[in-house]
Formats: C-alpha cells, sequence, structure tokens
C-alpha cells in the first residue's frame, strides 16, 4: 500500500514522508536516521492536527492513518529481522565461549 495523500496534508508531512519511505529502500538500514524521521512526522502530524477543525481533523487522520499502517508495517518487518539476527548472534556467541 503507498501513501495516500491527505486531505489538509502539508508539503513538509509529504516530504517527511517520502524521505522515510526512501531510509526505508536503502540496503543499509540508518536506525538513527529512521527514528529522528519518524520523531519529526509526529510532530509535524500533531502540529497539523492543531491547526485543523474537527471534521478537518477526522479526514486528516484517516488518511494518515493509512500512511502509518504502511510505516508500521514496514518498521515491524524491519524490527523482526533485527530480532532474528540478534538472537542468532547471541547463538553464535554462546558457542564461541563454549568452546574456549
Amino acid at each position: 500500500m503507498s501513501h495516500l495523500e491527505a486531505d489538509f496534508s502539508t508539503p513538509e508531512i509529504d516530504d517527511n514522508f517520502q524521505q522515510i519511505k526512501t531510509l526505508l529502500k536503502d540496503e543499509v538500514l540508518k536506525h538513527t536516521e529512521l527514528f529522528e524521521l519518524v520523531t519529526v512526522r509526529d510532530k509535524l502530524i500533531l502540529d497539523q492536527l492543531d491547526k485543523l477543525n474537527p471534521e478537518q481533523k477526522q479526514l486528516f487522520s484517516q488518511s494518515e492513518l493509512v500512511n502509518n499502517e504502511w510505516l508500521q508495517s514496514h518498521i515491524s518487518s524491519l524490527f523482526d529481522q533485527t530480532e532474528d539476527q540478534l538472537s542468532k548472534l547471541m547463538r553464535h556467541r554462546k558457542a564461541i565461549k563454549k568452546y574456549k
């Protein structure tokens, strides 16, 4: 699923989303940069919500929910991969200690 242009979105929010998508496509994930972009995204969305009336907030939130679900699914997948790699590393480490 891809990004839907939210009614009442801002160019900054859309640009931030594109930056995150680009970063997630990189062969080597830059975790710190991802964290920073997601943190900025949160602030941009909260700032935008403060500017909207209740009806606009609902429309904007519905659209951004789709984007956040997309992000969550991709980031969760990366977390699972990292967790699996860490588990393998720990098993290898135990095996090395066993042979010392």
